[in-house]
This record gives structure tokens, sequence and C-alpha cells, in this order.
């Protein structure tokens, strides 16, 4: 009897490590696959260089194709806040990266509540036109602060979506330039007017 006893034993014992081999080797093959399937996600997201907020996302569906270069939606990033304005081309001249700039908001009025200020960040380099609109540059700048105070210390926030004028500081005119300009224009054979002025576009 001892002798069968064992013999089970055996036999149960080297079933059950045949068992556990077979677990073990699964074990590894379901390790492999995970690796796997993590590596094909990669493939399969969709990371933004930086944080903000997704504005006009398109509308595409779970399963769509997406093809390279593709722009699905625009990012407004949340490490400071940025106006883009649209800048004439007679206006663009002078201006550059760094260059200086006040912001009025036309939320708030600015003999109460002043301006705000920023820098210039980028300039494009193509023209755009909007609905037969005169041509323009797109030129973003980056806002020193997201707030504007009155002389009592309340504060009003600037929030995106806000419209806004902007004003860039590109040189110094003493008041003889300006009244010399002034005269130029009106003298100045040479000068066209402004409601005469034929203006062009070049691509």
């Amino acid at each position: 009897v001892f002798n069968e006893l064992s013999l089970i034993g055996e036999e149960q014992g080297s079933k059950w490590q045949t068992e556990l081999n077979q677990l073990n080797i699964q074990n590894q093959q379901l390790g492999t696959r995970d690796k796997q399937y993590e590596e094909e996600k990669k493939f399969y997201t969709i990371k933004a260089p930086l944080t903000g907020t997704v504005q006009e996302l398109k509308g595409i569906q779970p399963g769509s194709s997406i093809s390279a270069n593709e722009i699905l939606g625009e990012i407004s990033p949340d490490s400071g806040l940025i106006a883009e304005t649209y800048v004439q081309p007679k206006d663009i001249g002078l201006l550059k990266i760094g260059t200086k700039a006040r912001f009025q908001i036309d939320a708030y009025n600015y003999n109460e509540w002043g301006m705000a200020t920023g820098k210039i960040i980028s300039i494009s380099n193509d023209i755009f036109m909007q609905n037969g609109a005169q041509p323009f540059f797109k030129v973003r700048c980056l806002l020193d602060k997201s707030s504007l105070n009155l002389k009592n210390g309340y504060v009003g926030k600037i929030k995106k979506g806000m419209t806004l004028q902007a004003r860039f500081f590109v040189t110094r005119r003493t008041l003889f330039q300006l009244l010399y300009d002034k005269a130029d224009d009106w003298l100045n054979p040479n000068v066209i007017p402004d409601a005469q002025e034929t203006k062009t576009t070049s691509l």
C-alpha cells in the first residue's frame, strides 16, 4: 500500500510539475506579448509637444486613419497667454522677435485698467488673407501676466478668447520728426494718399 501511495504521489507530483512548467511558459509568453503591446501602443498614441487647452479639434472618430502632418487641432499652451495679432504688410518691416508690445484689452477700459505688456515671440513667414480682407502677417506675442489691476486693487483676469489691440514699440521719434513726416505727406507729390494707394500682394 505504501508503495502504491508513493507511486501515486510521484505521478501526481510529476503532473503538477508539468502543469507548473506549462503555466510558467504561458506566463513568459504573456509577458512578452504585453511588452509587444506596449511598444505597439506608441504607434497608436498621439502626444502633444506641450501642455495646454485643445481648440478647434477636428471631428475624428475612433478607428479613423490619420495621415502624416495632418492638422488635428490647435493647442493653447498653459505656460502663458499668447496673443495672435494681425499686422498689415506696410507695418511689418520694423517688427522682430523680442520687440516689446502693449495690449489694450477690449473687455477692460484701458483708461481705468491700463494696458497689458508683452513681447513678440514669432512672426509668420507667409502672408494671409481672410474673407477678402486686406493681407496680413500673423504676429504672436507672449503676455507678461494674465491680469490687470485697478487702483483700488481689484484684479481683472485676462482670459483666452478675449480680443485686444496691440501696439508695438519700434523706435523713438521727436516732435519735429513727426511734424516733418506730416508736412511731407501733404507737400511731397510723390506720396500717394491712402485713399488712392493701390495695394498689391505678391506670392
